[in-house]
């Protein structure tokens, strides 16, 4: 799953329930900034933080399971980083 397609749904997970950017930043102790970074694939966000973030969006266990499994295909080792267009 690429990066841009697992922001969106972190993204729709989010509007789903309710919550702004900015009290998504306060379950994983971070800004709205970060999560707007995470949603639009400017960053990367460690497996924990998915976690935690995708537990406050009631997020199913299997695909909080499948968005982990993406995120160490691309995710912290490689730290933050732009979108390259």
């Amino acid at each position: 799953m690429s990066p841009v397609l697992v922001g969106a749904l972190m993204c729709h997970h989010r509007t789903r329930v309710g919550l702004s950017q900015m009290k998504s930043g306060n379950v994983i102790e971070s800004s709205a900034s970060r999560i707007s970074a995470l949603e639009t694939a400017r960053t990367v966000l460690p497996v924990s933080s998915a976690h935690a973030l995708l537990d406050a969006y009631g997020t199913p266990a299997h695909k909080i399971r499948q968005v982990a499994a993406d995120w160490r295909l691309w995710g912290p080792h490689r730290g933050d980083r732009s979108t390259r267009r």
